[in-house]
């Protein structure tokens, strides 16, 4: 049997960066007490100066959802495997 040891890539995440630059003031105050009130299952996100940063479980929907009350179009966030 083989045993692996280390980082293991889960394939249902994505990494995301949202820059602060495509959205208004209050989107973006929405944004930060959202990540900041909301417990999250296998959703991690941090906050720059210029860009909200996260790993997100590809079925959590909770965040899409929140984007989309604030309006903040899904087009705006850079989504890699």
């Amino acid at each position: 049997m083989k045993i692996r040891n280390g980082f293991v890539s889960n394939s249902s995440s994505s990494s995301f960066v949202l820059s602060k630059r495509d959205m208004s003031d209050i989107q973006i105050l929405k944004f930060s007490e959202f990540i900041e009130n909301h417990k999250f299952d296998e959703t991690y996100i941090s906050e720059t100066q210029r860009n909200f940063l996260g790993r997100k479980n590809v079925h959590d929907d909770v965040l899409w959802e929140f984007l989309d009350s604030i309006e903040v179009k899904r087009a705006l966030v850079d989504i890699s495997s």
